[in-house]
């Protein structure tokens, strides 16, 4: 009667396991968007990008920006689509027209947050139609200012994006404060930037949208 009833329980409980394992909420796929700059094929394979587009073709990647990007985000969070757009080259550089290819290449890709560690001093119509196009779909844009500096830039200062400085006295949706900003850089092993803090912020925003 003993051995019934212990085999009875080892049964329950395995029962209750499985019941435990398939009700287990899962953890919902987010398909992010970045524009950065050149990445390398072998950066491509190692953080699993879903879909490449490249708009400056470079032949030799010299760039690291794109990769720091990529590295903040892929290290902090898990269940996410990657979907890269090359529009900055090697040189951190680009024209405003490429910057708005890539938004509508992401709008097509129906991705649900972008990074933009990247910024212009030129308040370009087409870049801000664009930007509030997205958003009105409900797709989160969040953009670095200029680094060390509270001056208006863009696409960080159009209306319903979510913009990130370093610097106390800007109007930005994020500023840390230097403590936040020493903690920050310790665990992301990269210098407080604008364009890191962007990548941290947006794998913040990732792991609230999995909720």
């Amino acid at each position: 009667m003993r051995k019934l009833l212990i085999i009875t329980v080892c049964i329950l409980c395995f029962i209750f396991c499985d019941i435990k394992l398939l009700y287990k909420p899962q953890i919902k796929t987010i398909k992010v968007g970045i524009i950065d700059g050149a990445i390398s094929s072998d950066n491509i394979s190692r953080y699993g990008i879903t879909d490449f587009l490249t708009l400056t073709h470079e032949e030799n990647i010299t760039g690291t920006h794109g990769k720091m990007v990529l590295d903040i985000i892929c290290n902090r969070c898990s269940n996410i689509e990657i979907y890269y757009v090359d529009a900055l080259g090697n040189n951190n550089q680009s024209d405003i027209s490429n910057i708005c290819k890539a938004l509508e290449y992401l709008e097509e890709k129906d991705v649900n947050i972008i990074n933009m560690s990247l910024m212009t001093l030129h308040n370009d119509s087409n870049l801000e139609k664009d930007v509030r196009r997205l958003i009105n779909k409900g797709i989160t844009i969040i953009a670095a200012c200029l680094n060390y500096s509270n001056i208006t830039c863009y696409p960080a200062n159009y209306d319903g994006v979510i913009s990130i400085s370093n610097v106390s006295n800007s109007n930005a949706s994020m500023v840390f404060t230097p403590e936040e900003k020493r903690k920050i850089s310790k665990e992301i092993g990269y210098h407080p930037s604008t364009s890191a803090l962007t990548a941290y912020y947006t794998s913040i925003c990732i792991s609230k949208l999995q909720k």
